[in-house]
């Protein structure tokens, strides 16, 4: 018998966590103990990444379009 561990997680479910989570929840209690930074805590590691990588595609196709 063979298993696989194949992931049946939402697409962009990380995303909507924290959107949940930051955004429309009072966090303010929370806030005070754990002082959230925004980049660091408040937006999605993967969202960070996923802009980076189309800003570093807009300046690559902007270069070899010169």
């Amino acid at each position: 018998m063979t298993s696989s561990n194949q992931s049946k997680q939402i697409l962009f479910s990380d995303w909507y966590a924290h959107y949940k989570f930051f955004w429309q929840h009072q966090i303010e209690w929370i806030d005070e103990q754990k002082q959230f930074t925004f980049w660091r805590d408040k937006v999605p590691l993967s969202f960070s990444l996923a802009c980076l990588v189309a800003l570093i595609s807009i300046i690559v196709g902007a270069i070899i379009h010169l």
